[in-house]
């Protein structure tokens, strides 16, 4: 089909998710018309049992070559059956609508891991360094479910379920959200990194749940590191899973649901609430949110501070982040385009699953935009339409209503992720109508690292204020 412009095809093709077959499903009818602004709208019949939409496009059909989302990914799936394309070019275009049938949140397994006793973990807790009182025994599980990539495709990801043990008890739920970390395998569901904050929070009186997000544990891929969607989506998703799990072990909940995490847990946690009180309000209610020390504010101070001429403890995180959102959005085509050498050379294998953050940080230079070329340094400070920067902005979480009693907690001496991050993230809510949001420094001379215990302590005591 050609339309009135010039230059522009439009092929219309249906593509099913790869991981459910559906028969006798029914072809969308498929209209396209070209607005008076030059965008092109795309119209379709909703299909019977569909989970989501998703439109790609190919600039040619040369064998090899890929379809690609249209828009940025993290838009996709809809569940609108319309959609405009508002950037189109003189170039050949060809479009096809992908259909998914897949139910997101939908348990595949679970596998025990760990169990403790209370009068166990009185002995553990001390050499951990967590100073709380066991409560209640605890069994954990890692469980596989059904989720969504970074672009919108189903996906399966792993995750960890802590349960305490009582009977005849309904509990509240929680979802604890990690901070960074690269290798794989140290992800919670392998009893490894925070597993044991959850394991706290369990033998605490709520029931666990801990993502491991895209791309760790189980998951397949490159981690999105910072992706406000991914991390959103499959945090909800476990929590979903989590309640099918519940049900069939006839586990109860008392229907409050709390949200914590430190560091990127932080920005997860932010992310999570935003979703779950845009999209999720027939399933959960949150009950109050704790996104502690993280990086809100992605295009203002982390930007500004990662391409300062001064040192930075961790120059691998933004190496990282450079790498997860050429993964998610397709920015850059070879690393040379934005890292120096040998930083170009050296870094992509990197990413594997295989490193930590140390291992990289001893190859880079400790103020990081040193490892960055210049031409693209001068884009990212004055060129709006730089690409990375428009993406950081899409992934801020600064502006927006949370309806929930949220209280970020962050203290003043933390220099990794500076506490103007929540200064600006407590006022773009209060900016966006939140009437009911609070900022609390536990301790205000603690840095990252040591700000994450104070932190802890008080959003677990805020949290038990409210616990039924």
């Amino acid at each position: 089909m050609q339309s009135k412009r010039s230059n522009v095809f439009f092929l219309v093709a249906v593509v099913y998710g790869s991981l459910l077959a559906v028969s006798n499903a029914q072809l969308p009818i498929f209209e396209i018309s070209r607005g008076e602004d030059n965008t092109i709208r795309f119209t379709w019949t909703a299909i019977s049992n569909a989970t989501g939409y998703r439109v790609e496009y190919k600039d040619n059909l040369s064998p090899g070559s890929n379809w690609l989302p249209c828009a940025l990914q993290d838009q996709w799936p809809i569940t609108e059956t319309n959609w405009v394309d508002d950037s189109l070019n003189s170039q050949n275009k060809f479009y096809r609508l992908c259909v998914y049938f897949e139910k997101r949140g939908a348990l595949i397994s679970s596998t025990p891991i760990a169990s403790y006793t209370a009068s166990q973990l009185s002995f553990y807790f001390p050499l951990l360094g967590i100073p709380i009182s066991p409560q209640y025994n605890v069994s954990a599980y890692r469980v596989l479910y059904k989720t969504i990539s970074a672009d919108g495709s189903p996906c399966v990801a792993s995750g960890t379920i802590i349960i305490p043990e009582s009977q005849n008890t309904k509990w509240p739920l929680l979802s604890y959200q990690h901070g960074t970390i690269l290798k794989t395998n140290d992800a919670p569901s392998f009893g490894s990194g925070e597993f044991f904050v959850g394991v706290a929070w369990a033998t605490s009186g709520y029931l666990t749940c801990i993502p491991d997000y895209l791309g760790l544990g189980l998951s397949q891929g490159l981690h999105p590191y910072i992706h406000a969607r991914s991390e959103a989506t499959a945090s909800v998703d476990l929590l979903q899973a989590c309640l099918e799990f519940c049900k069939s072990r006839n586990i109860q909940l008392n229907g409050q649901l709390f949200l914590v995490g430190y560091s990127q847990g932080g920005h997860a946690t932010m992310a999570l609430h935003r979703e779950l009180e845009s999209y999720f309000t027939n399933q959960f209610t949150v009950t109050a949110s704790a996104p502690m020390a993280g990086p809100y504010d992605l295009s203002g101070t982390m930007a500004e501070i990662m391409t300062s001429n001064k040192s930075y403890p961790s120059p691998s995180y933004l190496a990282y982040l450079i790498f997860a959102y050429n993964y998610v959005y397709r920015l850059f085509n070879e690393a040379g385009e934005i890292f120096k050498e040998p930083y170009a050379t050296q870094l992509p294998p990197m990413f594997n699953g295989n490193h930590s953050t140390d291992e990289i940080d001893r190859l880079l230079p400790s103020v990081p935009v040193e490892m960055l070329k210049d031409d693209f340094v001068t884009s990212f400070k004055n060129d709006p339409n730089n690409n990375i920067m428009k993406v950081l902005k899409r992934n801020d979480l600064c502006y927006w209503r949370p309806i929930a009693p949220v209280t970020l907690f962050h203290c003043k001496g933390d220099s990794t992720v500076p506490y103007k991050n929540s200064e600006i993230a407590l006022a773009g809510m209060i900016q966006s109508g939140a009437t009911n949001v609070t900022l609390v420094d536990p301790s205000p001379t603690s840095d990252h690292g040591s700000g994450a215990l104070p932190s802890f302590l008080a959003a677990k005591t805020w949290f038990d204020s409210l616990k039924k």
